[in-house]
């Protein structure tokens, strides 16, 4: 005989606020929530995975099952146990069959590939900022490219993705002095004289150099500060398009006829197209 359960009046306040406080909180999500339609599709998308979730807990709880039919005193129950876990077993081992899933489409039905934009070339494979790294881009079917761009002390645009030229040149090297200076204070000549691309190969920033032929390690080795003519000029080449960010420093002042101007940031939309 079991015995009555005597609750408190408290208790059962607490446990009827509880219940009602359940009831009004679900009510009210599905009346403000209109997107219960994800449920079903994130139900698609998890498909294949729940499924062999279910199958790995079947396949661990076989003990239990194989200890319930051990146990039990009549055959029929037995033979039903036995039955009913093969019945449930070979039921999740056929649903993938009947599974309709976004993640599983025919090569017909696959939508057309995204476009894809060399942000920085191909940094993977190149140093980034680079000619290399922006031919390397182009290799892989590119339809624009994206670069950061630096003016130059004396009105050259080039490509600079930092503020100084630290971390992806030689410059504390060449010029150990101004290894922190803002790279917009470096003229071309300078700048051009630097290595743009030993640094890749050192720090090899996405553990891709050993995959690297022997002539790209040696190409990008030997790669230097890439100019915006140039990246325009490969870009008009191939027909691609490119989007590329003007940095100026904020507080530089340039005095040309006695007047003095300010450099702000800005963003450009370039394109190169060949006719």
């Amino acid at each position: 005989m079991g015995q009555q359960l005597n609750l408190h009046w408290l208790h059962k306040i607490g446990v009827t606020a509880a219940l009602l406080t359940t009831i009004i909180g679900f009510i009210s999500i599905s009346q403000l929530w209109g997107e219960w339609d994800i449920i079903p599709l994130s139900l698609q998308a998890t498909g294949p995975f729940l499924q062999m979730g279910a199958v790995a807990a079947a396949t661990a709880l076989a003990w239990l099952v194989s200890a319930q039919v051990a146990r039990a005193e009549r055959t029929r129950t037995q033979a039903l146990l036995v039955l009913l876990y093969l019945a449930g077993l070979l039921t999740l081992y056929l649903l993938p069959l009947h599974i309709s899933s976004p993640c599983l489409m025919e090569r017909k039905r696959l939508p057309l590939p995204p476009a894809i934009i060399g942000q920085r070339g191909a940094p993977m494979l190149a140093p980034e900022n680079t000619l290399m790294s922006f031919h390397k881009a182009l290799q892989h079917r590119v339809v624009g490219l994206e670069a950061d761009v630096t003016i130059s002390l004396d009105g050259v645009p080039f490509l600079m993705r930092d503020r100084t030229l630290a971390r992806t040149t030689d410059v504390a090297t060449v010029f150990p002095e101004r290894r922190f200076e803002d790279a917009s204070m470096f003229n071309w000549t300078d700048l051009r004289a630097l290595n743009a691309g030993r640094w890749f190969l050192k720090e090899d920033p996405f553990w891709s150099v050993q995959a690297l032929s022997r002539g790209d390690r040696v190409r990008a080795g030997n790669q230097t500060v890439c100019s915006l003519e140039e990246v325009l000029r490969l870009a008009a080449s191939s027909n691609v398009s490119v989007l590329f960010r003007l940095r100026r420093p904020r507080t530089t002042p340039t005095t040309t006829a006695g007047s003095t101007t300010l450099w702000r940031p800005c963003c450009i939309l370039g394109y190169a197209r060949s006719r």
